[in-house]
């Protein structure tokens, strides 16, 4: 990770690039269905590690008081904020926009960031309980400093979403792509940090959980209409070229300030779609990756990988499935 990858200033300029490619809604669905589906994966765990990213960020921020920690935050993500003694209200919240079946708080990133900004200014330990949160249909989050809430949840499992779903879910209700970027790039980048080593593993499932969300969703009769689909979400490309699939405007790492291929969703996204049609592999493998070359979006390529994938009836499989 770059030293100052998620300082304001580096969040901002790799935001508007990722955020002049993509568009909002974009940016928001597949953020919110690869975070959806850690929170499905690792239930409790993952709030204590989306909460630990929160407070990476808060101190990468560097600033002396929560007051200047949250302008900050909303100056970037185009939200706004109240702060009032041990109160802190957020209104047009980045972290719960586009959640579905929401049965309680869930923005466990904000509550990290508001306790580490809190701490750093009082010079001691600060716990943060969320009492309202716009995903449960509250008019604003509101978090209450020196106090223990529970930690909410989702009704739905990711693979049982309907497309009806997965269409609110890139309701972006009218926000700036740049600042639906910054959110997405701060999130899921320093969840990446706070996983540390689970966080390959973790979003590899986290993608094959993704693709059968969509499997079950939409249906489709073949792999090429279900790629339909994931292009018309995400914005980006998808095409097979010999054993290598090329992802072109790969939102995945888009924006990320990290040195080595990052895009494991990606992987077992494709994973679970070629196992679904039943396609034989031995691995897939990131031999390209945008972040890694400090390309802020670029082009990203996986290749599956061992001798099996060389047989011919791998091959007739693989034309058979992608006509």
């Amino acid at each position: 990770m770059i030293d100052d990858g998620f300082s304001p200033e580096s969040l901002r300029e790799r935001a508007e690039e990722a955020g002049s490619v993509f568009t909002a809604e974009e940016l928001l669905a597949t953020n919110k269905m690869v975070m959806m589906a850690l929170y499905s994966l690792g239930g409790e765990r993952s709030c204590a590690s989306v909460f630990r990213a929160g407070r990476m960020l808060a101190g990468f921020f560097g600033v002396e008081t929560l007051e200047d920690a949250l302008h900050t935050f909303c100056e970037l993500t185009g939200a706004d904020y109240d702060l009032d003694r041990n109160y802190v209200a957020i209104e047009s919240c980045p972290e719960c926009l586009g959640y579905v079946n929401a049965e309680g708080a869930v923005c466990n990133f904000l509550r990290g960031f508001i306790s580490r900004a809190a701490e750093h200014e009082l010079g001691e330990v600060v716990s943060v309980a969320q009492v309202a949160c716009e995903a449960t249909g509250d008019r604003r989050c509101e978090f209450i400093l020196g106090e223990r809430g529970e930690v909410g949840g989702f009704d739905t499992e990711v693979d049982e979403m309907t497309a009806e779903d997965i269409e609110i879910v890139m309701s972006a209700d009218g926000r700036d792509a740049v600042e639906v970027a910054a959110f997405k790039i701060a999130s899921e980048g320093l969840l990446r940090c706070a996983l540390s080593d689970v966080a390959r593993p973790m979003f590899f499932r986290a993608g094959r959980l993704y693709a059968r969300a969509f499997i079950n969703a939409f249906d489709p009769e073949d792999p090429d209409e279900l790629i339909g689909h994931v292009e018309e979400i995400s914005g980006s490309s998808y095409s097979l070229e010999g054993d290598r699939f090329i992802v072109e405007k790969c939102l995945e790492c888009a924006g990320m300030p990290f040195k080595e291929p990052i895009c494991h969703a990606v992987r077992g996204a494709l994973a679970e779609t070629l196992e679904h049609w039943n396609v034989p592999f031995k691995d897939l493998v990131e031999v390209r990756c945008a972040a890694e070359e400090d390309e802020v979006v670029g082009t990203c390529v996986v290749k599956a990988r061992g001798v099996i994938w060389k047989a011919k009836r791998v091959v007739d499989a693989v034309k058979r499935a992608f006509h």
